[in-house]
């Protein structure tokens, strides 16, 4: 684990990580065999290598290095910390010149090679949490020790499966689909510390529901919210680039609880009206057909259908939420169509905890939308459609 924290590492790490490093022009005039470590690193491209240095100081950590250890770079302050970059070492060498004519300084002689560095988002919390740190920060230039090592699965020995293992586990911790508790766990050290445990995922909640070994609690709709901010689009192309494959996955999963929520509602206040004919036809038509242009095929007591769209998030009652063009323009026009707003989501004490609220006709006028995809033609006057 390697930080690369403050001015100068930071200058480091655009020279060296973000950036390859021509190891074979760079050792021209050096007094370097750079085919030995070319040979003995199995390096196929020593033109384009990505390189990193640590002082005396570190110097035991350092010669514990091997040719294929994976290591992370820890870069950021305080509760924004991330490890940015991941590589596997390729070789190790100990050249003042080298740190010299790479970073302009003798101090970070210690130096090792890797084939290639890859950028991750990894927030520090995640990855200490998984391994059983309680410090939760990189004390300087380490070495995971093999306690903590040792709870790793084998599967995930090997630093492009782990770091992606554990930023996915990092998007499920966002959207609540893993449950994190606080737990006491007592040590003999000291006080009891506080853990987090991650327990069930959103398929095994799923397997459990469709086994009817796990509840929907029942809850009473709340006021729609006062209001909901317009959502700022960022344009800054330097942040991490969304996993759309994964999100999207994520979206759909805890969608489809959501309407199981609905459905559920729906027949409830149906029985409760004496209805117990119309809530037996009450259906998740989604899982049917996309045509439909809504989730759920609900009823009035009076025996008029009703039209429900869900829309679900494990985050708070303001949050924005999103509506297609055909799901907006029968808003628009059917008196029957509603929103169920199923936010808080999450699964608590064996069962599926929310709230929710519900747009209908008497709301509708308050909804503003924003555009976030266009469809682009040109050509003829087409303003007929």
């Amino acid at each position: 684990l390697v930080p690369a924290c403050g001015a100068v590492a930071m200058g480091n790490v655009e020279k060296s990580l973000e950036n390859k490093v021509n190891l074979k022009a760079v050792c021209e005039g050096l007094a370097l065999d750079l085919n030995d470590i070319i040979v003995r690193g199995h390096i196929v491209n020593p033109e384009a290598v990505n390189v990193w240095g640590c002082k005396k100081s570190k110097f035991t950590t350092w010669t514990a290095m091997d040719q294929g250890d994976g290591v992370l770079y820890y870069t950021g302050d305080g509760d924004e910390s991330y490890f940015k970059y991941y590589g596997t070492v390729a070789a190790v060498i100990d050249s003042q010149e080298l740190a010299k004519a790479i970073w302009q300084s003798e101090e970070f002689q210690y130096i090792h090679v890797c084939y290639e560095t890859s950028r991750i988002a990894l927030n520090r919390n995640v990855f200490f949490d998984y391994l059983g740190y309680s410090a939760r920060k990189v004390q300087g230039f380490m070495r995971v020790s093999e306690k903590h090592w040792n709870k790793i699965p084998p599967s995930l020995r090997y630093i492009e499966k782990l770091t992606d293992y554990l930023q996915s586990m990092d998007e499920l911790i966002e959207e609540n689909l893993l449950q994190v508790d606080l737990e006491p766990e007592k040590s003999r050290k000291g006080p009891e510390e506080r853990v987090r445990l991650y327990t069930l995922s959103l398929q095994e909640v799923r397997e459990k529901l469709e086994q009817g070994q796990m509840d929907i609690c029942e809850q009473e709709p709340e006021a729609p919210p006062e209001q909901i901010k317009k959502t700022i689009i960022s344009f800054d192309t330097q942040r991490r680039t969304p996993d759309f494959v994964k999100i999207n996955a994520m979206k759909e999963d805890i969608g489809m609880l959501g309407e199981e929520i609905a459905a559920k509602l729906e027949r409830k206040a149906l029985k409760k009206a004496n209805r117990e004919d119309l809530a037996e036809k009450v259906r998740i038509v989604s899982k049917e057909s996309n045509q439909y242009g809504y989730d759920v095929l609900s009823y009035f007591a009076d025996g008029r259908e009703k039209y429900i769209e869900v829309k679900s998030t494990s985050r708070k009652k303001e949050t924005p939420f999103e509506l297609t063009y055909r799901e907006f323009e029968q808003l628009k026009t059917k008196e029957q169509f509603i929103i169920f707003r199923i936010f808080d989501l999450k699964v608590k004490d064996g069962a599926i905890q929310y709230r929710y609220y519900i747009l209908d006709s008497a709301g509708k006028e308050k909804i503003k939308v924003q555009p976030l995809v266009y469809r682009v033609y040109y050509g003829e006057d087409q303003d007929n459609g």
